[in-house]
This record gives C-alpha cells, structure tokens and sequence, in this order.
C-alpha cells in the first residue's frame, strides 16, 4: 500500500512479504569395487565390515546422506517521506520479521560412522531501520546522508561426532559451561549498520560525478570452520558460527564527462579497507579470528572506459570502445594466511593485482550490429583462487584467466 499523491508533503508506503521455501539435496557414495580398491580378497561388504565394522548401505554405499531445509519468514515494512523544506527530504523506515529455519539431516554408511539423525530448528525477530537526510540543490544536484541496517539469517547446523572432531573443536574454542568439547548446534544473523555520506552534481551537460564516503559495521558475522586437518585427521566436518566484528570503510566514485557529443569517457574508482576489529582465540594458542584480519577483499578497484561513435567508410555507422579493468592486491593477512591463525594454510596464497584490457570496435547496419573484439589486450593472465582441499591437503590448485583472446560477435535487434 502507498499514499497516492506523490506531490504531498509526506508520502508513505508500507506492505507485508512472506516467503516459505523447502530444499532437499541427496549424496550417496557408491563403492562397488571397494575390494579391488583395497586389495582385500572379499565382498565389498565385508571389506567395509573387516575395515569400519559396519556394512555398505544397500550393499553398495559408503555414504550416503539426504538433508531437507525449511527457510520461512514473515516482515512488515513501512517507509514515509517527508518534505521539510521546499529541498530537504527527511526518510525513515522500519522493516521488521519473524524468521524460521529447521533442519534434517538423515545419513548412513561407514563413511558416516553408521545411522545419524539430525533435527534443529531456530526462530529470530530482526528488525532494520533506514534514515535518509537529502538536500537537493536543483534538479541536478544533491547532498545526502543515510543509516541503514541488514541482516542475514541465521540457522542449523550439523552435529558433528566429538570422538572424531573432538581435538579441532576443543583447539578452536567450541566447548559448554562445564569445559566439555561440544559444536554450536545454531547460529544467529550477522547484522551490518551502514553509515553513508554523498553527493551527486551534474555540473555542466556533459559532466556527471557521483561520490561518497561510507563506514559499515559488521556484526556476530557467520562464518564456516572448516574441521579438517592435522589436529583431527580422520575428521571431515565443518560448521558455522558467529564469529567476530569487523568494519568497512572507504569511498567510491563516478565519473563521466562527454569532451564531444560523439565521444563520451567514464570512470569508476573505489576504495575499501576491511578488517576484523575482534579477536576470538582457541584454546590452543591459535585465534580463530584476529583483529586487524581483513576481509579477503580488494582494496583499489580501478575501471574506466571510453567510446567513440564516428561514420566509417562507405558512410557506415561505427564505433570504438577501450575498458581497462584494475584490482589491486590485498596485502594483508587473513585467517587462511596468517600462521598464527587456527586455519593457517600454507598452500593458500591471495591473488596478485590484474589489469584486463578490453577493445572493440563494431559497425551497425540497420538492425544488425558486428564488431571486433580483443578481451585481455595485454595477456594477463596469473594464476588465481589459489587452494586446496583442507589445510592438510599437500596439492595446491587453482585457475588461470583467459588469455588473450579476439573474435568478431553479431547480433539483431528487432
């Protein structure tokens, strides 16, 4: 619902949204061939009962799992407008709902350590404002300030098995009132509160620029914990939880500017410092989170481009367009990369800075348009998302970006 005359003095609207979705995923590890596999001169059941003391599910699977998740959630939203001076615009809204996750995890086989059942439900009741203060000089110019609050739901997690897990959850800090090793069987929403200060002129016709300084808190953030490795070798769990505060800061920028009526340059820049502000510690002279940990970002993002428009031979319609693409490096050191944190991972290296430089030039014919085009102009092409299976895993993988690359692409409208 809304008011209707959008030349009022305050203006509202306000509505409900509800939404109730159910996922089921399935696994099953099929191990016909367990006795070749082993050597062992048996049934590939009674392999699995020689080596785990249980038998294959069906005769013929080591694992399997089927897992169904039930997400709902009910909000009610109101936001109002009002005018306090012929140019200055004060908002406030309210958004506020009751969230509801279960969860049931059915699995068998060896590899699951026999029968497990897994039930887990969670309720919350988050609330999220927005303040806006606007001054609107003229029509093409204005001056904002902004609060705004989000959240994302939280949920449920697996139990994990102490006898196998027990050493990495007890290392990472995950125990009861009475010192005993045991997994959060829930997690609660991270929340953000964002803090925004803004301008955006249009000085001349041909020249736009829009800038603004942000500062973003980051709360309970949900996180994995990957279980895995030297501490509990045989263990293959991981789980979530709340872990940490950290703080976004930085600045973005837009530019625009059109030197002639055929050629029109553009600029995109931003700046983002993300770091934890929190340190967690495990119980074993490892932290789970540190401060001064950033986020995994990257700090300079550098974009700009340019097109020309011009008339060809034969009096063809033509244009020439140039992107250049920057991402600088993050410098600095996460939980992955730092040894002093509980999941330091000596494989795992951050991806270097890239430039991509992206060039076409096209002509249009009636409806059709074709150009030639050349992505990654300078064959930049590192290795990147550098990682391996768990921090015990001694083999490393990762991806290379394209290299360079030229073809011609055409396309109708109609």
């Amino acid at each position: 619902m809304q008011s209707t005359d959008t030349d009022a003095r305050l203006t509202w609207v306000g509505g409900i949204f509800y939404a109730d979705t159910r996922q089921m995923n399935s696994e099953g590890i099929r191990e016909p061939y367990l006795n070749a596999e082993t050597g062992i001169p048996l049934s590939s059941n009674d392999v699995s009962l020689a080596l785990f003391n249980l038998p294959l599910v069906d005769g013929q699977y080591s694992y399997s799992d089927r897992v169904v998740s039930h997400d709902a959630q009910l909000a009610g939203f109101g936001e109002v407008n009002v005018m306090l001076t012929a140019r200055l615009r004060a908002t406030a809204g309210l958004r506020a709902a009751r969230t509801y996750t279960d969860y049931h995890d059915a699995r068998d086989g060896p590899f699951a350590g026999g029968p497990g059942d897994d039930r887990g439900k969670h309720y919350e009741t988050p609330k999220t404002p927005r303040y806006i203060l606007a001054y609107q000089f003229d029509p093409d110019n204005m001056v904002y300030g902004s609060m705004s609050e989000g959240f994302r739901i939280g949920g449920v997690n697996r139990s994990v098995d102490p006898t196998i897990c027990g050493a990495a959850l007890l290392a990472d800090g995950f125990v009861d009132q009475n010192g005993n090793v045991e997994a959060p069987k829930t997690y609660r929403s991270d929340r953000v509160r964002s803090y925004e200060l803004g301008v955006k002129l249009r000085p001349t016709a041909n020249f736009r620029l829009a800038t603004s300084v942000y500062h973003i808190d980051w709360l309970d953030i949900i996180r994995p914990v990957d279980l895995s490795g030297s501490i509990s070798p045989l263990c293959a769990s991981s789980i979530t939880a709340n872990l940490g505060r950290a703080v976004s800061k930085g600045v973005d920028l837009e530019a625009s500017y059109a030197p002639v009526a055929k050629l029109l340059l553009s600029l995109m820049l931003s700046y983002d410092d993300a770091k934890f502000t929190q340190t967690i510690p495990g119980s074993n002279g490892f932290n789970l989170v540190t401060g001064g940990w950033t986020l995994g970002q990257t700090p300079w993002t550098i974009v700009g481009s340019g097109e020309l428009k011009f008339t060809g031979p034969f009096g063809v319609h033509s244009y020439f367009r140039a992107d250049a693409d920057f991402r600088s490096k993050n410098r600095g050191l996460t939980q992955i990369t730092d040894p002093a944190s509980a999941n330091f991972n000596p494989y795992v290296r951050p991806d270097s800075s890239s430039l991509d430089l992206r060039l076409r030039y096209g002509v249009q014919l009636s409806s059709w348009d074709v150009s030639l085009f050349v992505d990654n102009a300078l064959n930049i092409h590192p290795i990147i998302n550098v990682q391996n299976d768990s921090p015990g895993a001694p083999t490393p993988y990762g991806s290379a970006t394209r290299p360079l690359t030229a073809g011609i692409t055409a396309q109708s409208r109609f």
